[in-house]
């Protein structure tokens, strides 16, 4: 994987690591995510002929809609990520790794 990206927009580059934070921040954004999980800072990345695909890691708070929260999540990051890099995203898979009970409680599912 190419550490830069050639935007649409002229001559700019915009490194991956900007498109990763920029993805964990729309993540973090969304009503019901408690936190990212996994390795990597939650987030994953690559290219593909079809666009970007971005793997995300969450954890969400128990009594939220994991449907709802990951439909938006989705749509939140695709639109940040598409507006800052100018590239398509191709997927976006949502795993949730943990259900927490409350911001207070250290113990989750």
């Amino acid at each position: 994987m190419k550490s830069e990206s050639q935007s649409r927009q002229g001559g700019i580059k915009i490194p991956d690591s900007t498109i990763i934070s920029c993805a964990a921040g729309a993540a973090l954004e969304t009503k019901g995510v408690a936190e990212l999980a996994g390795s990597r800072r939650g987030i994953r990345f690559a290219r593909s002929e079809e666009g970007i695909i971005i793997d995300v890691f969450v954890s969400v708070y128990y009594g939220s809609s994991i449907p709802e929260v990951s439909w938006n999540m989705q749509k939140n990051i695709k639109n940040k990520v598409e507006r800052i890099s100018g590239e398509r995203v191709a997927a976006i898979n949502v795993n949730v790794q943990r259900v927490k009970f409350s911001q207070d409680e250290e113990e989750d599912f």
